[in-house]
C-alpha cells in the first residue's frame, strides 16, 4: 500500500501503471473507456511527478467510476487526439 497524502488514504501498488507494465496492458482498442471522450484519467503524485493509475471516471451522462481498460458503454465517443 502506498500512502496517498491529500486524503489520508492508501492505494494498492498494483493500481499504479509503471512504464514497464504498459506493454502488459490490453491493446488500446476503440471500445475501451480510456479512448472515450467522456473518460477522465486519475493520477497520483509519485515523488516529483504524476503517474496514471488504472482508474478514472466517466462524466456522461453522470459521474461513474471506471477502469481505463473497461469495455465502453453505449455513450462511447472516440476521443479526438490533439
Amino acid at each position: 500500500m502506498i500512502p496517498y497524502e491529500p486524503f489520508g488514504k492508501t492505494i494498492k501498488e498494483e493500481s499504479i501503471i509503471s512504464y514497464d507494465q504498459e506493454e502488459k496492458l490490453p491493446a488500446d482498442t476503440p471500445g475501451n473507456c480510456k479512448n472515450c471522450k467522456h473518460f477522465r484519467q486519475h493520477y497520483i503524485k509519485f515523488g516529483k511527478s504524476y503517474r496514471e493509475i488504472l482508474y478514472g471516471h466517466c462524466v456522461y451522462p453522470r459521474l461513474k467510476k471506471r477502469n481505463a481498460d473497461s469495455p465502453a458503454c453505449g455513450h462511447y465517443k472516440q476521443r479526438q487526439e490533439p
